[in-house]
């Protein structure tokens, strides 16, 4: 009997042990006797995600008993750096019988690529932590226009090429306005003659924005001669004019012979 009252008592010792050394698996905080400190602690925010910013800020928010007197404290560590403080707010909340603690902290500023973050959170001495595993990209998609170029145009539909490295949406702007959509190359249609310039817009799927280097270009198409009618026409004139004055010229000498005839 004795043996069977010193192997349980060992067995409780050990567990007891592993309690005290370990966090709990679940997200709660436990006392050495089983009590729950705490429920949490929950990271808002990062979450499992891709950012397109490199400011983000840090909010946990976690629950303790309602009234409770216990002491809380929660740090973070980001990409293994040493843990830094986040400042608690209590709120007592009757409706959940609860003590709502909030933290907010916002972190460094993030270099693009992947980022660990945990969050540790003490109740009386007894702890929990979450990690998650988050990505930050703010690289805009590069884009190089390869046609047009600064150069001079005899034809009214111009060529619009480009290359880019990534994209989820890509448009163009012509001559200030509005951007259209397209889904590649493409063709700018019935040009007037004159100055333009074309822009090309791409972001990527976290909504980053690029745009290329705006293109100046001239448009000069040659005009089909108009049939001259007011040289025609005054030519007309003075053709009329002058077959006019040549009958005159005529009908005087023709009249003049007649009379001399006549007197003789």
């Amino acid at each position: 009997m004795k043996r069977i009252t010193l192997a349980l008592a060992f067995v409780v010792a050990l567990f007891l042990l592993a309690s005290a050394l370990t966090p709990p698996i679940k997200a709660d905080i436990f006392d050495i006797g089983g009590n729950r400190l705490a429920t949490g602690p929950y990271i808002l925010s990062p979450v499992n995600t891709t950012y397109s910013s490199r400011i983000i800020s840090l909010n946990i928010s976690f629950s303790t008993k309602l009234f409770s007197t216990i002491h809380l404290s929660a740090t973070y560590c980001l990409d293994g750096t040493p843990n830094i403080n986040v400042p608690l707010v209590v709120s007592p909340s009757m409706i959940w019988s609860k003590n709502r603690v909030i933290g907010s902290v916002m972190l460094p500023e993030l270099s693009d690529g992947s980022h660990t973050l945990s969050v540790y959170v003490e109740a009386d001495s007894y702890w929990d932590s979450e990690t998650v595993h988050f990505t930050v990209e703010t690289t805009t998609p590069k884009i190089k226009v390869l046609s047009p170029i600064n150069q001079t145009y005899t034809e009214t539909n111009v060529p619009l090429m480009f290359t880019l490295d990534k994209a989820n949406w890509t448009g163009y702007s012509l001559d200030g306005k509005d951007n259209n959509t397209i889904s590649g190359n493409f063709t700018l249609n019935g040009l007037p003659n004159g100055l333009h310039n074309v822009t090309v817009y791409a972001n990527d799927t976290y909504g980053n924005m690029g745009a290329s280097k705006t293109i100046s270009f001239t448009v000069a198409v040659a005009q089909p001669e108009s049939f001259p009618l007011m040289p025609v026409a005054a030519a007309s004139i003075v053709a009329a004019a002058l077959v006019a004055a040549g009958l005159l010229v005529y009908h005087k000498k023709h009249k003049t012979q007649l009379s001399k005839e006549s007197c003789t």
